[in-house]
This record gives C-alpha cells, structure tokens and sequence, in this order.
C-alpha cells in the first residue's frame, strides 16, 4: 500500500503519529526527475518516503522544470534545497536517519 502527501506538513503530522512503528528508523531522501514531453526539459521533485509496516508513507514535493539554462534551473535548484533542508529538520525532530534514495511498494 501506498500513502502519499503533497504538504511536509502533512506528512510529517502523520508520521508523529506512528514515528515508533518506522521501519528502522529510517527516512529516504532523493529527487525524481521525469522526462517532458518538450525535449529537453524535466521536471523534478524531491521524494521523501518511510516504511510503516507493510505501507510506503512518501512525500512528492515538485520543484519545477529544468531546462539547462542555468538563470531559470538555479530557481528550482534552490526549491530542492530548501525542500531538502526542511525534511531533515523535520525528520531530525523525530529521530529519523535520512538516507538517500527511495522506498517503492512491491508489485
């Protein structure tokens, strides 16, 4: 199963609420950037996910398009790294190791 959150608040309020059931402890933290469809822009966000049991509880953040101009990506740039900050805060507060990467659900 899969829950998922567009507000860190959010996310972080449901996971206050079960934070001693978090598999190991452990919150993983990365960017997901997909392809669109006007080549050769992407879009990215940043993925925040914990295991509860046998359910993924993840945070999507989107932070914009990129298009390898540099004056228009350093504004998305700089939402990933306020997003990335802010997780670890948070995630500090409850005791939560980040880690990089991503939980998925099993097929």
């Amino acid at each position: 199963m899969l829950i998922r959150f567009g507000l860190t608040k959010d996310f972080f309020d449901e996971l206050a609420r079960d934070v001693v059931l978090v598999e190991r402890s452990i919150l993983r933290l990365t960017t997901l950037t997909k392809p669109l469809s006007i080549v050769p822009y992407r879009f990215v966000s940043v993925i925040a996910s914990v295991r509860v049991n046998d359910t993924v509880v993840r945070l999507d953040l989107p932070c914009g398009e990129l298009m390898d101009i540099e004056s228009c990506d350093r504004k998305v740039h700089d939402r990933v790294a306020s997003a990335f900050a802010e997780v670890r805060e948070q995630a500090g507060q409850l005791n939560l190791e980040v880690r990089g990467g991503m939980f998925e659900v099993a097929p």
